[in-house]
């Protein structure tokens, strides 16, 4: 297990160092998953009608899954002294709260006003590369006791899964510190979970991250995606610039129409020439200076939604 460890350790700094001038340490969020929010019942909708779980019931409601995370998140810490860096729904959101009494952001009652609704908040404020959610079932069967619980590694840009611990089975027990037995299964199985993490790092970094873009056109604009500039396609134009800008030329058009372009799979740098580290509207950045100058002359308006996705509208100026 030391030789595994010590490889995953060799990943996170690779990743660290990909870029010249700065350093990034790869960042992980501790949150309920939202299977386990389903099953409590702990789902809220948000205005797109889309399921989002209620993080602030969450922990309000079930203390248990605040401890669970915090023992998890010193399990990780005591083992990678520092490597990483790891944070929890309830901290982030602590800090973003204070940050709101100060900034003076209160109703006419002297409430203080939501800046994001919950569900904004986990997707735009809370920038790390894994997400690490956690499902558990602790039930009573008679004088034993019945475990479940499994731990999935996701990533945060593309949203596909990393890594995953289960312990679907069940572990039967007589013990009452289900924290500690999800701690030792966590040790007992952390060689394949490492392996994974570490396979994840090396390909981001030598690949790029998996971004994606919804591109429209709005309705007052004269022209659309295929309107033609120097006798190509705007939509062929934007596919050449992904080429000439994307990690290895790396993209995948999914869906293609005069008023609307979705670009899937598009891989961008893990940090950009200068060290900062990349997201999806900050590489999205690079196609606004492009497509704001001549001979386009688009406005381009770049709306955000957490790190892996943007929408990307064009009008004119």
């Amino acid at each position: 297990m030391k030789t595994k460890i010590f490889l995953f350790i060799f990943g996170l700094i690779c990743f660290s160092l990909q870029g010249q001038q700065a350093l990034r340490k790869p960042s992980f969020m501790l949150l309920p998953s939202e299977s386990w929010c389903y099953d409590n019942k702990l789902m809220l909708t948000d205005e797109s009608g889309g399921s989002n779980c209620d993080y602030k019931r969450a922990f309000q409601e079930n203390p248990n899954m605040e401890l669970l995370l915090s023992r998890i998140s010193s399990f990780f810490q005591d083992r990678f002294n520092g490597k990483f860096l790891i944070k929890s729904y309830t901290g982030g959101k602590k800090t973003q709260e204070s940050r709101n009494v100060r900034a003076g952001l209160s109703n006419s009652s002297g409430e203080t006003a939501k800046s994001n609704e919950d569900t904004d908040f986990i997707k735009n404020q809370i920038d790390t590369d894994v997400k690490l959610e956690l499902s558990y079932w602790f039930v009573k069967e008679g004088p034993k006791n019945s475990l479940k619980f499994k731990l999935d590694a996701i990533d945060n840009y593309s949203q596909e899964p990393v890594a995953s611990i289960s312990k679907m089975g069940g572990i039967s027990t007589y013990d009452n510190d289900y924290a500690r037995l999800i701690e030792e299964e966590l040790n007992n199985n952390m060689d394949n979970f490492f392996a994974r993490l570490d396979q994840y790092f090396e390909e981001v970094q030598t690949n790029g991250l998996k971004v994606s873009y919804d591109f429209s056109m709005m309705e007052k604009s004269d022209q659309n995606f295929e309107t033609e500039f120097n006798g190509d396609e705007l939509t062929t134009i934007i596919e050449d610039w992904f080429t000439a800008n994307a990690v290895r030329g790396a993209f995948r058009l999914e869906s293609s129409s005069d008023q609307e372009l979705k670009f899937t799979e598009v891989r961008v740098p893990v940090m950009d020439e200068n060290g900062r580290a990349m997201s999806a509207d900050y590489f999205a950045k690079k196609i606004k200076k492009h497509f704001e100058a001549a001979p386009y002359n688009f406005k381009i308006t770049i709306q955000r939604s957490g790190l892996g996705y943007s929408r990307i509208k064009f009008s004119k100026k």
